[in-house]
């Protein structure tokens, strides 16, 4: 669900807005507001995905809005001014809503505010997943997968060596471990051993030189990996 506020210093275009809104599916019209200054504080206070506002009101006030970039947002510029589009559009608008507002063309501007919405959410669960959580020393252990330098398996345990940090040993698998990296990323080259693609300094016949360690390639992984090698040159 879309949560949205509505500014406009006319406040039967706010009634029309929260009409619509009010039959629009996956969109909640929060608050609307006919200060500007007030917008902001809530705003500040509450996180919003999309903002409809006047953009007369919007360019009146410094485009402050639009420089608050705590928040990502969606903003939608409304207005009956055809001639200020231009200028909405460089200041990143989704969309240009001409009053009076029809409903089709309102369903388009928020389908859009829609799309932005979910690339802005699908680029944070992007970040929050490029993690590796793993309990060592009694605790959990936060480690970024392109600190790791590489993993090395001790019996019942897997160490981690990283980048200018000290190594974190867990009790896992390598099996296990594995499945929480990226693969495409990150190969198992011998039974003791995983590395990320991106720090091969030296690639052989039977050896892989990383971090200034060389690692024996095990047979049964030599040819995964060589395949691996020849589809990153060609890409």
């Amino acid at each position: 669900m879309i949560r949205a506020i509505a500014i406009d210093s006319d406040e039967n275009s706010l009634v029309v807005l929260k009409n619509l809104c009010s039959t629009s599916d996956g969109i909640n019209l929060e608050k609307t507001f006919t200060s500007y200054e007030k917008a902001l504080k809530y705003i500040r206070k509450f996180p919003v995905d999309l903002v409809f506002v006047d953009i007369a009101m919007c360019i009146q006030s410094g485009r402050k809005i639009v420089q608050h970039q705590e928040q990502q947002k969606a903003i939608i510029f409304t207005s009956s001014d055809l001639t200020l589009a231009t200028e909405a559009f460089d200041m990143n608008a989704i969309d240009y809503l001409m009053k009076p507002f029809s409903v089709n063309r309102f369903e388009l501007a928020v389908s859009k505010a829609q799309k932005y919405t979910n690339f802005l959410q699908n680029k944070v669960t992007s970040v929050q997943e490029e993690k590796l959580c793993v309990r060592a020393d009694y605790s959990l252990k936060i480690l970024k997968p392109s600190e790791i330098l590489f993993l090395e398996s001790l019996g019942d345990y897997v160490t981690i060596f990283l980048e200018n940090q000290k190594k974190v040993i867990t009790k896992t698998t390598m099996t296990e471990i594995h499945t929480k990296l990226n693969q495409k990323e990150f190969i198992r080259v011998n039974r003791s051993y995983i590395i990320p693609f991106s720090r091969i300094e030296h690639f052989g016949k039977r050896i892989i030189s990383i971090a200034g360690k060389e690692i024996a390639i095990g047979d049964t992984y030599r040819k995964q990996i060589s395949n691996l090698l020849l589809a990153k040159a060609n890409y």
